[in-house]
């Protein structure tokens, strides 16, 4: 055992060991001088698109061979409704069946930025694995001779309508062009005056959606830093942006509603100021009537039955009538007074005279009440100084001489 130990490798062992180092070092010799191929690489902006939208991508070409890259050309091997192209200086995608990028030197790398990805209006929802294909040819240095080749890089893309965020399996940009303006109409509803005119539910989704497009673009315009971008159906939208288009929905909704409360307010205050209630007193309804009457205080006829009634001035009720008033007059002793009462009569500036009798604390009293025909073809006073009607009265101009000339107010000492 110990002299085989001892006993050392003899010829044909280093025979062996000869062949094989013949062998191998060629090769390896061979494979570390061997030149490099061209490899492509393409970055996408995002890995989705959406109907009508354009994304940027980069291509970056690696000349790693000792030949020149000569014509090279970019292509899109996928569905028809996209397409590539360049961008221009306004952003604007010029699309393009192939991308000429020209030669890259040997040993060296070609970055082609401003290149686009452009989807057409109408496409088809799915994922689709894109090939980007690069076809050029290798021009030898040294004497010029060319051979073609090819290169491919696969993508992943979705390509949607609406686009693969969702909040509760519904799209971002679905639910961005409903959901603003339905809690906009909600909160409307539940806080502002009632409506008089009941949506429904065609027109609540209309107008949902175009209230929902009016914020977007509100926000689109005044708030860059939500990144929103407005292009129809492909337009941009992420979680914060969609919970910042609910979240102004629901604050704009608040101020109309108090807008709007405050407007019926006014209104009802407006109409307070116009319509006799059954508290009121002669003085009031007096003043209310010249309100009514809204610059015209031509004398007054009603028609009720075959029976008709003649004034100086209508004013309604609260309950959708109508009384009649006679005419009234105020007592000035002082000539001042008197005076500026005087020329505003003239003027039929009631409304302004009535205030003016307020602050001087003089009150209208009854000069003559509402008047009727006589059996003479003439008129003759009645006993009261207002006469109800209900709403199936009918008002008529007058047409007596002898109340033409008539002034629902007039001034005495």
């Amino acid at each position: 055992m110990r002299s085989f130990l001892n006993r050392r490798p003899g010829g044909f062992f280093w025979t062996i060991v000869l062949q094989l180092v013949t062998c191998v070092l060629p090769g390896v010799a061979a494979s570390a001088d061997a030149p490099g191929k061209p490899a492509l690489t393409v970055i996408l902006e995002r890995n989705e698109i959406l109907a009508g939208q354009t994304m940027s991508f980069n291509v970056w070409i690696e000349n790693a061979t000792e030949a020149r890259i000569i014509d090279a050309g970019l292509s899109l091997f996928g569905p028809t409704f996209l397409k590539v192209g360049t961008l221009d200086t306004s952003g604007v995608c010029s699309t393009k069946d192939t991308i000429v990028l020209g030669s890259v030197e040997p040993g060296s790398t070609l970055v082609r930025n401003k290149l686009c990805l452009k989807a057409d209006s109408s496409i088809e929802e799915r994922d689709e694995n894109l090939g980007f294909g690069l076809s050029y040819s290798l021009q030898n240095v040294k004497d010029n001779k060319t051979t073609a080749g090819a290169l491919v890089a696969e993508k992943k893309l979705s390509i949607g309508l609406f686009g693969t965020e969702s909040v509760g399996g519904v799209s971002l940009r679905l639910a961005s062009y409903i959901i603003p303006g339905t809690l906009f109409l909600m909160i409307l509803r539940l806080f502002a005056p009632k409506w008089k005119v009941e949506l429904g539910a065609t027109e609540s989704v209309t107008l949902s959606i175009f209230i929902s497009v009016l914020l977007f673009l509100l926000a689109a315009l005044g708030f860059p830093s939500l990144q929103l971008r407005f292009a129809g159906i492909g337009s941009s939208v992420s979680a914060i942006a969609f919970l910042a288009l609910c979240g102004a929905a629901i604050a704009l909704a608040f101020i109309a509603a108090v807008v709007l409360q405050g407007l019926s307010f006014i209104a009802s205050q407006w109409r307070k100021a116009r319509v006799v209630q059954e508290t009121d007193s002669p003085g009031r309804m007096l003043r209310k009537a010249l309100r009514a009457a809204g610059g015209n205080f031509e004398p007054v006829m009603m028609i009720q039955g075959d029976k008709q009634f003649f004034s100086s001035l209508a004013v309604p009720t609260y309950d959708g009538g109508k009384i009649l008033l006679g005419w009234f007059k105020l007592k000035i002793s002082d000539e001042t007074k008197r005076s500026k009462a005087e020329e505003l009569v003239r003027k039929n500036k009631f409304v302004k005279l009535m205030r003016k009798a307020a602050w001087w604390k003089i009150q209208p009293e009854m000069d003559d009440p509402v008047k009727e025909p006589d059996d003479a073809g003439g008129l003759k006073a009645t006993n009261t100084i207002g006469k109800y009607f209900d709403e199936k009265a009918v008002r008529l101009a007058v047409m007596r001489d002898e109340l033409k000339e008539s002034k629902p107010v007039i001034v005495t000492k």
